[in-house]
């Protein structure tokens, strides 16, 4: 009926109300008292929330909102590289939460990526003057993924230094997303690297790797081609290959020709492709005629369009009539086609040939070209 709390007494007045109740009304009226009760606080929690995180989506599109404001009038008015530090010390003083410093970095990421020249320049002095690699750091370390990716491409983006040993660890993550970012940032911000740092990851890499490698690296001038290509890792391989064939940086040949033996299909692949950029002597047809056959119709296709335009115009034509005598119906098509293109007249000693489906060919070419 009644309980104390420290020298107060609270009597409760439905205390006799409900004692006299029969136990068929009384449980079921306690029941509904209580979830009532949970009820009405789940409601009023679930009010409470709201408003909070409607207040905190207001302050976070504040913030959005003041620092594009800020950088735009910056970097569309005529501004010095004294003029840098000073909008940097006023950032400092004004940015005071590790998300608007965040926000503000990767604001001025996007914008370096997007533009050259003086504006790219002030995007550079300002990231150098805030000076925020503490906090940079702290989201590397950071248990969440999303923090981690944040810092790795505003790291990357701009080539910010002083990080390699914290990118490196990212190197070894589990997270696909994550390892492929820190990979990209590793390169971006290493350009000196021979890419010998690969052999420890190239087994877990992935395609889009391969395709990042080649993009951001195509002008690295210390590559050590000969450790990729005869790497016994597939994916060494075919990317200093593949590299060879984007910078052409001296003569590899005889080590491409040694890996269109490749006991893996994607480097021989990879070798015949970048055998094909290569400037032909007659020996190089030889080895082109011989090694054709080995490699899938794609390809086979591809070497036409490659071949069809070297100077070299008798050894071509040697080439092409060896592939309308000695290959697929498609082959030959093609490969007559070619010929017809650079000179009409080549093509007319197909017309009565002894093969019956280079005849054929012949005149289906005929067909389509009238």
């Amino acid at each position: 009926p009644e309980f104390k709390f420290m020298d107060l007494v609270f009597v409760n007045p439905y205390f006799n109300t409900f004692g006299r109740m029969p136990h068929m009304i009384y449980l079921p009226t306690v029941a509904i008292i209580i979830f009532s009760t949970l009820t009405i606080y789940e409601i009023s929690f679930s009010f409470l929330y709201s408003i909070y995180d409607l207040e905190i989506t207001k302050r976070k599109n504040l913030i959005h909102k003041l620092i594009n404001e800020s950088i735009f009038e910056y970097l569309t008015k005529k501004s010095k590289t004294i003029d840098d530090k000073k909008y940097a010390q006023n950032l400092n003083e004004i940015l005071k939460s590790d998300y608007a410093r965040l926000i503000f970095l990767n604001r001025l990421r996007r914008i370096s990526l997007l533009t050259t020249g003086e504006v790219k320049q002030h995007c550079t002095n300002i990231i150098n003057e805030l000076n925020y690699n503490k906090l940079l750091r702290l989201c590397l370390k950071s248990p969440h993924v999303k923090d981690n990716l944040l810092a790795i491409k505003i790291i990357g983006d701009l080539k910010l230094t002083g990080f390699t040993s914290c990118i490196d660890k990212h190197l070894k993550s589990k997270n696909p997303t994550l390892k492929t970012e820190a990979l990209n940032t590793y390169l971006k911000t290493n350009p000196e690297s021979d890419l010998s740092f690969l052999d420890l990851h190239a087994n877990s890499l992935s395609i889009l790797d391969f395709n990042n490698i080649i993009n951001i690296t195509s002008n690295y001038k210390n590559i050590n081609y000969i450790r990729l290509i005869e790497s016994n890792i597939p994916f060494l391989s075919a990317l200093g290959l593949r590299l060879i064939a984007f910078n052409n940086p001296g003569d590899f040949k005889q080590l491409i020709i040694k890996q269109l033996d490749s006991e893996y299909n994607w480097v021989r692949e990879e070798a015949f492709l970048t055998f094909l950029d290569l400037k032909k002597t007659d020996s190089d047809f030889d080895i082109l005629t011989y090694k054709y056959e080995r490699f899938p119709n794609s390809l086979k296709i591809r070497a036409i369009d490659k071949v069809a335009n070297f100077s070299d115009k008798e050894s071509v034509n040697k080439f092409l009539n060896w592939l309308i005598e000695n290959n697929s119906l498609e082959i030959k098509f093609l490969a007559m086609k070619k010929i017809f293109e650079h000179d009409m007249s080549l093509v007319l000693k197909y017309k009565e040939h002894e093969n019956s489906d280079v005849r054929n060919t012949f005149n289906q070419l005929i067909d389509f070209n009238i």
